[in-house]
């Protein structure tokens, strides 16, 4: 894959950005490979997440 190339949608194949979410279809997207949830939601890895930033 190329650097900085846009993703494609697996349900349109429209170009998205990595997100949750394709910016064409709204469908929501795999997560990205070696992404864990922490990650995913933005969120400092920690035993006791706060609650109101998820």
């Amino acid at each position: 894959m190329i650097a900085n190339a846009p993703m494609l949608c697996w349900s349109c194949r429209g170009p998205t950005p990595a997100g949750l979410f394709c910016t064409t279809c709204r469908t929501i997207l795999p997560p990205v490979a070696g992404e864990d949830f922490f990650q995913l939601f933005d969120i400092s890895p920690t035993f006791e997440p706060e609650l109101s930033a998820l």
